[in-house]
């Protein structure tokens, strides 16, 4: 997700199953977020192509580690520059990856069933 046209996090999911589980509550926190940070509008409110391909890139080469999952399957912790972020992963496959904007300054909304971007990213650090 880009708010006028700066990434503040990205989550991917292995299944549809998987996403809509949580897909409400993260439309939730999204919108939320994006409304807080409606006063600081820019010109370009959509990320370049190669914007996004440079984010892809420092998430495919962020630094990795690995510990033991409170659940089944192993958790994955990801630090890059201006980047963090965590990846649920079971029997070699990819159940959800979290990434966030490390200087990302959002004011949290409290009473939300899912944390916003900001306060997730700061969990994960």
């Amino acid at each position: 997700m880009f708010i006028n046209n700066s990434f503040v996090c990205l989550d991917a999911f292995d299944s549809a199953e998987t996403l809509d589980k949580l897909h409400p509550k993260m439309i939730e926190s999204y919108a939320l977020d994006a409304l807080e940070q409606q006063k600081r509008k820019t010109k370009e409110n959509i990320p370049e192509i190669g914007t996004v391909e440079q984010l892809l890139k420092e998430i495919a080469s962020a630094r990795v580690k690995s510990f033991p999952s409170v659940g089944l399957g192993e958790d994955l912790r990801l630090r890059e520059r201006g980047i963090v972020g965590s990846c649920l992963v079971f029997e070699d496959r990819v159940i959800h990856l979290a990434v966030f904007a490390s200087e990302h300054r959002a004011t949290e909304t409290p009473n939300r069933n899912l944390s916003s971007p900001r306060r997730r990213r700061r969990n994960r650090m």
